[in-house]
């Protein structure tokens, strides 16, 4: 016969209720880190057209290489550079 007390208290502990979000398990308040700069390309918009959008004062060539090292996940992926309406764009270096 199947020991119903033991299922259900397994039950109870993993189908607990989530922790509110913000909480810690002491119910302190837990603070967000800052977000990194971003913005999402325009469309048909160019990583030329980007950078000259979005670093205006850098020389375009190394506004594009700051964007490529800021942005690997844009330029690893085939075909390379291909900006897509869905993408982050970090426009600052990683905190």
């Amino acid at each position: 016969m199947p020991n119903y007390k033991a299922i259900r208290n397994f039950l109870k502990r993993i189908l607990r209720p989530r922790q509110r979000l913000g909480r810690s398990q002491t119910g302190t308040h837990v603070s967000l880190s800052q977000q990194r700069a971003s913005v999402s390309p325009e469309p048909d918009e160019t990583f030329e057209q980007l950078v000259a959008r979005v670093l205006p004062d850098d020389e375009p060539s190394a506004a594009l290489d700051k964007l490529k090292s800021w942005n690997l996940h844009i330029f690893l992926r085939r075909p390379s550079g291909l900006l897509l309406g869905s993408d982050v764009v970090f426009v600052e270096p990683p905190r």
